[in-house]
């Protein structure tokens, strides 16, 4: 029979080691909104001076008010979304890199593969074997989505 105490240790050590991977990831995550924030600020710098004045034009008077805030939120948005982008293409690469340690053919054309098929895409019948792994990824991805989620959101109440 097994011992309660000692199935509680074990649940409780796996919970913390749970909560540590959550929480590198909630990190990450902050890490890359904050690169995506940087980069949607320096985008609008660019977009809102060359677009304002011609949407403004077309618009008309009752919606100019609305141009230079939708422009910069816009470029915040698509600078989060690039940061999203970058980071799974870093990701890819780095592991590459810490495949060609066993083997530089295994490491370019497991990158060459992830590049190919969109960075998570997988063909049938992969993704039936790793449907499992897939799961784990996805229940991983929106545990911290929350924290991103909020941190993007002040962010982009800071530029409004």
């Amino acid at each position: 029979t097994s011992d309660p105490e000692r199935v509680k240790e074990v649940v409780n050590q796996m919970i913390a080691g749970v909560a540590t991977v959550v929480t590198s990831l909630r990190i990450q995550s902050a890490e890359t909104v904050t690169l995506g924030s940087t980069l949607g600020s320096a985008l609008a710098q660019v977009v809102v001076p060359n677009l304002r004045h011609g949407l403004e034009s077309r618009l008309g008077a009752p919606y100019n008010r609305w141009v230079s805030p939708v422009l910069e939120s816009g470029s915040q948005v698509v600078g989060v979304a690039l940061a999203w982008r970058i980071g799974r293409l870093l990701s890819a690469v780095l592991s590459a890199i810490h495949g060609s340690q066993v083997s530089m053919a295994i490491a370019m054309t497991g990158l060459h593969w992830q590049l190919k098929h969109g960075l998570s895409r997988l063909p049938f019948p992969l993704n039936i074997i790793l449907s499992p792994a897939s799961l784990l990824e996805f229940v991983l991805t929106y545990l911290f989505r929350p924290a991103a989620t909020a941190i993007r959101t002040v962010s982009m109440n800071n530029h409004l």
